[in-house]
């Protein structure tokens, strides 16, 4: 009978027999500097959480420490004293996980899979603690190369996201310049530091649209247009939107 515990809601998942299939798949033994990588997976799909588990279980240089939905409690996951966790990107509000996690578990290092390969993602999860990220079409064996990438410390990034991250860092350079020089005109900053999604939906704000008449038009929906509408304005330091308006217009007659 398969070793299994599993809390009554249901909110947090260990397989023992996850190593147990390790144990039997591997010959030969770890040295001490040699341990595997104890790894926790995060998922809102069992399916998924429990099917990655298995395969990754058959890695002589890998231990999987647990599996769990995003609404496993924290402290659950740092009793268990993961070197990695590998985190969904679709889970709900991954953003405030990671952070979670990062405060309480400053030496383990957080990989997400299931990427998507936008602007708005990669730096979001990028800015949350996010080391390393496996693409939606990688394969198993490119998934482990990645998380020992990201055990030694290293950068794991596909090509594309990598443009994304510069692209963010260049921005970042941008707006220090900006403030520090006045003289730096400030629609070259906002051309910088805002996503290709954000400079789209600035002139429906500058028509004075609604956000849900904003979604309408762009097939999005109102909390995605007032998400971006938020980072509009954090990044271009206004506090109301109709300065995003006022904004645009001044740029358009330059």
């Amino acid at each position: 009978m398969v070793d299994t515990m599993v809390d009554t809601s249901d909110k947090f998942l260990f397989k023992n027999h996850y190593n147990r299939l390790a144990s039997q798949s591997v010959l030969g033994s770890l040295s001490e500097s040699n341990k595997p990588l104890r790894i926790f997976i995060i998922s809102d799909v069992r399916l998924c959480r429990e099917g990655l588990a298995l395969l990754l279980a058959q890695q002589r240089s890998i231990e999987v420490a647990g599996s769990a939905p995003a609404t496993v409690v924290i402290g659950d996951i740092v009793a268990l004293q993961p070197d990695i966790v590998l985190l969904d990107a679709a889970v709900v509000d991954v953003r405030a996980l990671v952070r979670g996690l990062c405060d309480v578990m400053p030496d383990s290092k957080l990989v997400a899979f299931a990427i998507r390969e936008v602007d708005e993602e990669v730096i979001a999860c990028a800015e949350a603690g996010i080391v390393a990220y496996v693409k939606r079409e990688s394969s198993s064996e490119e998934m482990v190369d990645i998380l020992h990438q990201a055990a030694r410390g290293d950068f794991a990034c596909p090509p594309k996201l990598t443009n994304s991250l510069f692209r963010y860092i260049a921005a970042v350079s941008a707006k220090q310049r900006f403030l520090n020089d006045p003289v730096m005109p400030e629609q070259d900053f906002g051309d910088l530091v805002l996503t290709r999604r954000e400079r789209e939906i600035i002139p429906f704000i500058a028509q004075g649209l609604t956000n849900k008449e904003i979604a309408r038009s762009l097939g999005l929906g109102p909390s995605t247009i007032k998400n971006h509408v938020h980072n509009i304005l954090e990044k271009l330091q206004l506090r109301r939107r109709g300065q995003i308006g006022a904004q645009a217009r001044i740029d358009q007659s330059h």
